[in-house]
């Protein structure tokens, strides 16, 4: 046998899966980076929505909650398959201020196509006052011309501008999509000199 599928996508054999849950289930340490390892490998390879649920279920059972790395991936594999309302759910319970936290959600939403979702998530960003980084703004701009917003895409420009990011590869290419594809040639140029 050389493998089992399921819902984790492909396993190892019986006996090396019988021989993980026992170590799972034996760990003194239940916030052990081993244990952190296995979820984050699971969650990598999850097939669909109710294994999703029940690793998030075991993770919750073992004291990892909170974990912000168990969180970015939970939050990215909530939104691949489109559940909005269990990302938020963990997004809720384990906000502390990480940027990398708020921008898998902005990544998650926008992969999973909810580009207004990303414009909100961005003004709770920016209302925590946590900072900006080229991903945040970059992802927001993204939604901005898949929703063909032009005024709050400008809005974002300001803040690239303000927090000096708008000199980033990643941010001009998608400043220059902004105003190409809303029809702002000129701004186009200033920003492809820059």
């Amino acid at each position: 046998m050389n493998g089992i599928k399921s819902g984790f996508g492909s396993l190892g054999t019986t006996t090396q899966i019988r021989s993980l849950c026992k170590l799972i289930v034996e760990d003194p340490g239940s916030r052990s980076s081993f244990l952190s390892e296995k979820f984050a490998s699971f969650l990598d390879n999850c097939a669909e929505a109710f294994s999703l649920r029940k690793l998030h279920a075991r993770i919750f059972a073992h004291g990892l909650g909170n974990h912000i790395f168990l969180g970015s991936k939970l939050l990215n594999c909530y939104a691949k398959f489109g559940l909005l309302s269990e990302s938020k759910w963990v997004f809720n319970r384990i906000i502390n201020g990480n940027l990398s936290l708020w921008n898998s959600i902005l990544v998650g939403y926008f992969r999973s196509g909810h580009f207004e979702e990303v414009i909100r998530r961005y003004i709770n960003l920016k209302q925590w006052n946590i900072g900006l980084d080229s991903a945040a703004i970059t992802f927001s701009l993204k939604s901005c011309i898949e929703l063909g917003n032009l005024e709050f895409g400008q809005g974002i420009h300001g803040d690239a501008l303000k927090s000096g990011l708008n000199a980033n590869g990643f941010v001009g290419s998608s400043l220059i999509g902004l105003y190409c594809k809303c029809g702002r040639i000129k701004m186009r140029l200033k920003c492809s000199k820059k």
